[in-house]
């Protein structure tokens, strides 16, 4: 399994998740300026490519007949300005309506499919880091409160479906 990794812990907390479920070799596709050095340092290999460089990354993860990957972690806006380009990304840059993160990130998750690599969802082995459903607190929130809860819900399943925040 490999794990291309942005900024934060999110990935590295990826990487030891997939060890203690058993995932016997956890590699990964680093991006430069992005992946911090306490990922690369959980990983059993490492390769990096800048976040223009993502097609060559494709290549790369789909020669070593990786059979899955995860995306995680935060690409620094910045490093897509202090990057160069490949033709292959632009290409699928180019092929996109609208560049969204939901739209970049889908079209990346299709080219890594449609190259043989299965996409996992990026909770994937975070079982211990997820809270369980129910009341994390030590009291129920009271009506007033469960009501902005239901109120703020629907905002932020409105704001993901317009790709806005």
């Amino acid at each position: 399994m490999i794990v291309i990794t942005g900024a934060g812990a999110y990935p590295r907390l990826v990487v030891e998740g997939a060890r203690a479920a058993g995932v016997k070799t956890c590699d990964v596709l680093a991006v430069r300026g992005s992946t911090e050095r306490a990922t690369i340092k959980a990983a059993d290999h490492v390769h990096t490519i800048g976040i223009g460089e993502i097609a060559a990354g494709l290549r790369w993860v789909a020669a070593q007949g990786y059979d899955g990957c995860v995306f995680a972690g935060q690409i620094n806006p910045l490093s897509l300005f202090r990057s160069r380009f490949d033709a292959e990304t632009k290409a699928w840059l180019a092929s996109l309506p609208f560049k969204t993160a939901h739209t970049v990130y889908g079209k990346l998750a299709f080219e890594f499919e449609k190259a043989g690599v299965k996409v996992f969802p990026a909770s994937s082995y975070m079982e211990r880091h997820l809270p369980g459903e129910g009341v994390l607190t030590t009291r129920a929130p009271d009506e007033r409160e469960a009501a902005d809860i239901r109120h703020g819900a629907e905002v932020m399943r409105d704001m993901g479906r317009h790709d806005v925040g």
